[in-house]
């Protein structure tokens, strides 16, 4: 027998067949739930919901997306990925003692414009859709209610991440080292978010908000550790996976990674990239304030207020493209797909030719009109330039794209690439392509695997500037 454990409080639950809701007997709590198929799927979930109720999100999120992968039909696979982005974790109401989310990761998206969200509430049975349009709601109030408060918060030059307690709840080595930091930083009239200091006005007080602001704000990230343990602490963590994420679309932004009494090679791998700085060496702090220096020059202080508005007009811009895409036009999203989580090859194409006219979705909001994509067309077969696909039969494990950038003014560009869809997490590509010549791309399995049936989008940015300039959807199924 199969059996489904409750994903606030872990306790097992009694399903009743043909539902796919249930109310969990030890918190009360009313909830969705999968559809239990075999062992394989329970245990899954089983791991995925364990570790996002430990805030582990970016290991859920993992496990969540081998499950819309392996059961690309299962409402809750796709729920699972909303609840990671968001970092919601369900704690106590002290007042009522019911579960009430509480949100760990800010994100510029609203709950319900979430692809992932679209996907749950799509592929949930008629009796659970009431259900994701609640929590979905609970979550976009908590959201929305962070970032008013983030947008009141001053701006940040440096935000040091590093690891405050041990187990047994003492300081630990890798603090006192990031006050001295802190405190050298200061000197040299650096605004530096150290949470032993910044948030010790907070307390009582939801954290998120802050911390948010302070991420987005601030133009360096300092990592501080004396072991992998405590680089790769689930709230270190947190902060420095999230700063990833700010540097991919902000390339201006730097992290440094910082250890004493460790190796260098055992750093996260994330940081494999990244110039670390020896704590060890004689001076290393004073190196590191002027290494800083470079980074950041005086007078080019921003508020918080004027990054978190100029997120959220390229997040509206973004959602007014892809409430504006004619869906008789294909999209390239389904190319890149692969590579949330599948084992993909990308391969450019560059050819001089083009006999097409047709043009992709041009943005309204940029009107220079000076660079624009145009003449996408996508489909399976790499030699035919003229089709394009509305839709894409699932199984195929090929997917061509060609289109051209067109520009009075450059020869070659740097473009951004976002692509979504597929139950995949989003993706963030860069590379630089010729102008006014057309450009094929193709992606394909070299182990035969299928891209997910669902909706797939690309935006395309001038990566100088990240001025959105066109953007794309269409459908596997």
């Amino acid at each position: 027998m199969i059996t489904i454990k409750c994903k606030m409080c872990g306790g097992n639950l009694n399903l009743i067949e043909g539902l796919h809701i249930a109310e969990c007997e030890y918190c009360g709590t009313k909830q969705t739930v999968p559809v239990p198929e075999d062992e394989k799927k329970t245990k899954l979930f089983e791991r995925a919901n364990r570790f996002r109720s430990d805030c582990e999100f970016d290991m859920a999120a993992g496990i969540y997306e081998t499950i819309v992968h392996d059961y690309p039909d299962e409402a809750e696979g796709y729920w699972g990925l909303v609840l990671c982005k968001y970092g919601i974790e369900y704690v106590d109401d002290p007042a009522t003692g019911e579960k009430i989310p509480t949100c760990h990761r800010l994100s510029f998206d609203k709950v319900q414009d979430d692809i992932n969200y679209g996907f749950a509430f799509r592929k949930a049975a008629p009796d659970a859709k009431n259900l994701y349009i609640d929590e979905a709601d609970k979550i976009e109030n908590i959201r929305s209610k962070i970032l008013e408060i983030s947008n009141k918060e001053e701006p940040y030059d440096i935000f040091i991440s590093y690891k405050e307690t041990d187990f047994d709840g003492n300081r630990t080595q890798d603090s006192v080292i990031a006050q001295n930091i802190y405190d050298e930083l200061v000197k040299n009239g650096y605004r530096v978010f150290f949470s032993r200091i910044s948030l010790e006005s907070k307390l009582g007080q939801e954290y998120e908000p802050y911390i948010f602001s302070a991420l987005n704000s601030s133009k360096v990230m300092l990592v501080i550790g004396t072991s992998t343990e405590n680089i790769n602490a689930v709230w270190v963590k947190n902060e420095w996976k999230r700063y990833l994420e700010v540097i991919k679309k902000d390339g201006s932004k730097v992290l440094i990674p910082c250890f004493k009494g460790m190796d260098a090679y055992d750093l996260p791998k994330e940081f494999a990239h990244l110039q670390a700085q020896d704590l060890n060496k004689v001076g290393a702090i004073q190196d590191l304030v002027r290494g800083i220096s470079k980074v950041i020059p005086k007078g080019s202080e921003q508020s918080v207020s004027d990054v978190i508005s100029s997120a959220l007009k390229q997040e509206n811009k973004k959602r007014r493209i892809r409430n504006s895409i004619v869906f008789g036009l294909a999209g390239i999203a389904a190319a890149v797909a692969v590579f949330f989580g599948i084992k993909g090859i990308i391969t450019f194409i560059k050819n001089n030719k083009s006999e097409t006219n047709n043009y992709i979705y041009q943005s309204q909001e940029n009107k220079s009109n000076k660079l624009k994509i145009t003449d996408v067309k996508v489909n399976t077969d790499k030699n035919d330039k003229k089709t394009n696909n509305k839709t894409i039969e699932y199984g195929t494990d090929y997917v061509y794209v060609h289109f051209r950038i067109e520009s009075q003014e450059k020869d070659t560009i740097n473009l951004k690439w976002v692509f979504r869809g597929g139950g995949y997490s989003d993706l963030v590509l860069y590379d630089e392509f010729p102008v006014n010549k057309e450009v094929s791309v193709w992606e394909y399995m070299d182990d035969g695997i299928a891209l997910n049936k669902g909706n797939y989008t690309v935006e395309f940015y001038n990566a100088e500037g990240n001025e959105l300039i066109g953007g794309v959807s269409y459908e596997i199924e």
